[in-house]
């Protein structure tokens, strides 16, 4: 599952400062040099989401 935003620095600090774990931010969504900026982590039930800049 995933879910996009606009700026994705700012929603992996709100998440983390809410108690999130999520993994560091990444910019290879479609592969080396694709420059999509995302992020991952899993909810308290284990489901994976992605965090995807739009």
């Amino acid at each position: 599952m995933y879910l996009s935003t606009s700026n994705i620095e700012e929603t992996y600090n709100r998440l983390n400062a809410k108690g999130a774990k999520a993994n560091d931010i990444k910019d290879d969504l479609y592969g080396p040099g694709s420059g999509v900026k995302w992020f991952d982590l899993r909810d308290p039930d284990g489901n994976l989401w992605q965090v995807v800049q739009s």
